[in-house]
């Protein structure tokens, strides 16, 4: 088959080469569907003209200036498919391939390649974009659209049968059952495939969204529920119980992960501009610029490009395997110098959009340049990876949900957990799952699926404690094996030893490594101000917490390290402090059960039961057994001096002892 017309979504005619014919007027877009669907291709020149030109001055001369803007545009590219008479227009249906007809042709004689063509492109409402006002062809579109709508959607039906009975791809089922309601929103068939067929991929959330979505839609299209049988495929997905998804990924990861398989954001850092031929601004030009790609190349959740410039290292300035085109952000830099006085003028852009998301004026320091060593060079590229995991998690967000990459989940996930709320947890934990089903082994995704772990147990969601720690270890474990050098892992790595296995001198031990990979990987310092809460030097532990906040200063889930301070200030005596920053986090997230334990210790100490007993009842509707037993059995153990102080302040505010 050679060239392509495309009468379901957008109008489209694509040669044979791949390639699409340019955009037509409306009425040369109508003429060209009404002759494709005439039953052999011809049509005469009298019925077109009054179809579409019913009530023109001179119908019959429209439609010739219709056939000119035809033939031009098939003359441009090659093409002869369409051929014009005194008496009549025809199109050689022998060698074009037009999706109306073969929906028709399909429904009444199925076959599974053909349908599998058709309901494999990208496919909506008939001529949608072909506002064509006379009333002849209005009468001609609606019969025309009801009838090879109904057979497209007959063949998608058909389709959908012989995917799921003989349990094919998923992600083929999604498709065809979307492209059905592109066209017919309300269809509950289509809806129970996307239903089953996120449930079989275990996702149980985007589920049960599915259902959410048709009772919507039913309700504002038809005024109706969903029929029983959704109903109670609905009851069937929520009281599924899951497999261990975790040991099936850990058997099916590979030995090693193609570091292409993660879509990253591309940096691109502009050589910075001096005026004029300074050696002393260029030098400080290219310094600066090259600290910069030094310390966002650190963090391997991004591809930094740009290199060093000629001159200092044998580094080409341009990378010749990367194309400008995938460029996500830029960073620009301009030094400027007047009198004794030089500045470098810093910015970042967003090359989908152009915004200026970030910008930064700095006086550099000539000693701390020539040292290696800049603290501001290391800021600015703090800020800006800040900035841009900020916005990345933004953009993962405004994604269609079914058009996530392995590396969106990712970043949802990590939104969600931090909530704390067991629906918000359970949802992270399904887009983990995606992230590992998309790119299986993903390391840093089987990282922060242990670290989720870790919330299941301390919030108390975990059905199989043990079980639960035992999945947690062995996907940290692996994860390090994909990825020995990752700052992330090896961060959580760190956490888990000391909060779920309490080694602390192993989990100190993999912070350090850490920060080897990466010294601003803020989760490293405020993993490693927990465990230092843990050891009994709360001091190092709020310093260790003011520099992830230096690192994060844009924390949007600043509730877990602010749990934290608070914990590392009652320990340090700073009771008035911890309840300020307790009351904080209540105010912002009373989910996080980790917080009340530190609140109710430092109002007892500061004699302030009447004040702790709201709090003590508050937590007691999502932990009833919490008691001074409780602690001691379950909260990491400390120093015994601080052991003692601790439970003598819950005591104090009013903790039952069992």
């Amino acid at each position: 088959m050679g060239d392509k017309l495309f009468l379901f979504g957008q109008f489209k005619w694509e040669l044979a080469s791949g390639q699409a014919m340019p955009k037509l007027r409306d009425k040369t877009t109508a003429l060209i569907a009404f002759i494709a669907l005439s039953p052999d291709g011809t049509i005469r020149r009298q019925a077109a003209a009054e179809l579409l030109w019913e009530n023109g001055k001179d119908p019959l001369a429209s439609l010739r200036q219709s056939v000119r803007e035809i033939r031009d545009m098939e003359r441009s590219f090659g093409s002869d498919l369409f051929q014009a008479n005194a008496q009549y227009l025809s199109l050689d249906l022998e060698r074009i391939w037009v999706d109306a007809r073969i929906a028709t042709e399909c429904s009444s004689n199925f076959d599974v390649s053909i349908a599998k063509q058709l309901i494999l492109n990208d496919l909506g409402r008939f001529l949608v974009d072909c506002p064509v006002d006379t009333e002849v062809f209005s009468d001609w579109l609606h019969l025309e659209r009801t009838r090879r709508e109904e057979d497209l959607e007959n063949v998608s039906l058909l389709l959908l049968d012989f995917l799921e009975n003989d349990a094919l791809s998923s992600a083929e089922i999604k498709h065809v059952a979307r492209a059905i309601l592109k066209f017919d929103q309300t269809n509950e068939r289509a809806y129970r495939s996307l239903m089953n067929a996120y449930s079989n991929e275990d996702d149980r959330a985007s589920a049960l969204r599915q259902f959410d979505i048709c009772k919507d839609v039913l309700k504002r299209e038809l005024s109706v529920e969903p029929s029983e049988e959704t109903t109670q495929l609905a009851q069937k997905i929520k009281s599924k119980k899951s497999a261990s998804f975790e040991q099936q990924i850990l058997v099916s990861a590979p030995s090693h992960l193609l570091d292409e398989a993660i879509i990253k954001p591309n940096i691109y850092v502009q050589d910075f501009k001096t005026k004029g031929n300074d050696p002393i601004l260029d030098f400080v030009a290219q310094t600066f610029r090259s600290d910069i790609c030094e310390q966002l190349s650190r963090n391997e959740r991004f591809s930094v490009r740009g290199g060093i410039a000629d001159g200092m290292l044998a580094i080409n300035r341009e990378d010749t395997n990367f194309s400008h085109s995938d460029i996500s952000y830029q960073i620009k830099g301009n030094v400027i110098s007047f009198a004794e006085n030089t500045a470098i003028l810093l910015q970042m852009v967003d090359e989908s959009s152009g915004d200026i998301l970030w910008m930064k004026r700095i006086k550099p320091e000539m000693k701390a340049l020539l040292s290696g060593a800049d603290e501001q060079a290391i800021l600015a590229a703090i800020e800006i990876y800040s900035m841009i995991e900020l916005k990345e998690t933004d953009k993962s967000k405004r994604v269609a949900d079914d058009q996530l990459t392995s590396r969106q989940c990712l970043l949802r996930a990590i939104s969600l957990m931090f909530r704390f709320s067991e629906a918000a947890v359970f949802e992270a934990k399904q887009y983990l799952h995606r992230a590992l089903m998309q790119t299986p082994g993903y390391p840093e995704a089987m990282s922060w699926l242990a670290f989720l772990k870790s919330i299941e147990l301390g919030q108390g969601y975990a059905s199989d404690p043990q079980a639960t720690r035992e999945e947690a270890g062995a996907l940290i474990r692996r994860s390090i094996e994909l990825s020995p050098g990752s700052d992330i892992g090896l961060a959580i790595a760190g956490h888990l030893e000391a909060f779920v296995y309490h080694d602390f001198a192993t989990a100190l031990e993999y912070f350090d490594r850490s920060l080897d990979a990466n010294p601003n990987c803020a989760y490293t310092w405020g993993f490693s101000a927990i465990t230092h809460c843990y050891v009994g030097k709360p001091d190092e532990a709020l310093r260790l917490l003011g520099r992830c906040r230096q690192i994060m200063p844009f924390d949007a889930h600043p509730y877990y390290f602010d749990t934290a301070r608070c914990i590392a200030s009652m320990l340090s005596g700073r009771y008035e402090d911890a309840v300020r920053i307790g009351r904080k986090v209540l105010r912002n997230n009373p989910n996080f059960h980790a917080n009340y334990r530190p609140l109710l210790c430092s109002l007892g100490h500061l004699g302030r039961a009447e004040e702790a007993a709201p709090v003590r009842r508050e937590f007691q509707k999502f932990q009833p057994d919490f008691s001074v037993n409780w602690h001691l059995e379950n909260y990491p153990p400390l120093d015994k001096e601080i052991t003692e102080n601790y439970v003598n302040g819950l005591r104090l505010a009013g903790v039952a002892e069992e």
